[in-house]
């Protein structure tokens, strides 16, 4: 009860300085609008909450206990919808070095059922399933659309557009004119596709 009252005085404060409108606010809702000639957002919250200390809480708890979506974001501009960024800031985060710049992991998937984290995106750029995930797919849903069902591509020719690996280093590369697959469980040790186009399309190929 504190904290929905101190959350209503918080509220009220900033609506009688004309920067948004408490449209509703009550023990069970709060909707909040500002206006279209307002400068500032309507949420801008700060989390210093025991700084630099072991489990310290989380800046936004959401919970869903019905059967209904927890979260829906609308959208009705040309920018992004989220931006998540791994940044530095020296003034809130003075018990860290200057340059000190986050490096968490950008978006985790969770089951109770499996465990914890199944599915995790790093802030280097890769896509990690772990081991507790169940099965990692691709899969799209559908008929022939006359297409590629999946597309990768580089803004820029490369050499080798696509490898697949495993602990012990890369197995299988596709560049532009040929398919290379090594550490074959034959007697050789590695097979060259190489593919020869006219206009696009194959019109011969060898394997050496």
């Amino acid at each position: 009860m504190k904290k929905l009252l101190l959350f209503i005085l918080l509220l009220a404060t900033s609506a009688m300085a004309d920067d948004l409108t408490v449209d509703k606010l009550t023990a069970e809702e709060v909707s909040v609008i500002n206006y279209a000639t307002s400068t500032t957002a309507p949420f801008d919250v700060k989390n210093r909450a025991m700084q630099g200390q072991a489990g310290a809480p989380n800046t936004l708890n959401l919970h869903g206990y019905t059967d209904a979506v927890v979260a829906y974001i609308d959208n009705v501009s040309d920018h992004p919808a989220v931006v998540i960024r791994n940044t530095g800031n020296s003034y809130f985060r003075a018990d860290k070095p200057s340059n000190y710049v986050g490096n968490g992991k950008y978006l985790i998937f969770s089951h109770d059922n499996y465990g914890g984290e199944i599915w995790a995106a790093y802030p280097d750029g890769e896509f990690i399933w772990s081991s507790r995930s169940p099965q990692a797919k691709l899969w799209r849903d559908g008929l022939d659309a006359g297409s590629p069902a999946f597309t990768m591509q580089t803004s820029q020719p490369w050499t080798e557009s696509f490898g697949v690996r495993d602990a012990t280093g890369y197995f299988f590369t596709v560049g532009r004119y040929q398919v290379k697959i090594d550490n074959l469980p034959t007697s050789r040790a590695t097979a060259c596709v190489k593919c020869l186009y006219r206009d696009g399309e194959i019109v011969k190929y060898r394997v050496d």
